[in-house]
């Protein structure tokens, strides 16, 4: 693969990531949403209050939505996104192979984060989601 197309599909990839972002955003503008914070490539910074910032599994979040409060403890929803694209493979079913590094990094932040916050709060207000979308084209 020549490497304007490695550019490319690169470049590909981060227009849909931020397209993808900026559609759930508007939903910030809604009178009755309770969202209220939504973050790109990593976890809000204000998520953990006054403890410090967990940084396990982070590289794997491309967009973090909390809703009632950005911190964790105060949430009623935190949703830990990561998306999957391909402008390449487009026809192509996503293999679930492909969760493996994902899911591995997700269960890292969780057990990182149980040691901060209590589990049963966690378990109330967490979600851990895949987003597949066959082309970003």
């Amino acid at each position: 693969m020549s490497d304007s197309l490695l550019v490319r599909t690169s470049r590909d990839g981060d227009q849909f990531h931020y397209l993808w972002a900026a559609r759930r955003a508007l939903r910030l503008l809604e009178p009755q949403s309770i969202l209220v914070a939504l973050t790109i490539e990593g976890a809000s910074t204000a998520e953990m209050g006054s403890q410090p910032v967990v940084e396990d599994g982070e590289e794997l979040i491309d967009i973090a939505e909390y809703y009632g409060s950005n911190e964790l403890a105060t949430a009623t929803t935190v949703r830990y996104m990561q998306l999957k694209h391909s402008t390449l493979h487009s026809d192509t079913p996503f293999p679930p192979s492909g969760l493996q590094k994902t899911i591995e990094g997700f269960a890292t932040r969780y057990k990182a984060l149980i040691q901060k916050i209590p589990v049963e709060t966690l378990r109330t207000k967490l979600e851990f989601l895949v987003c597949y979308e066959p082309s970003s084209q």
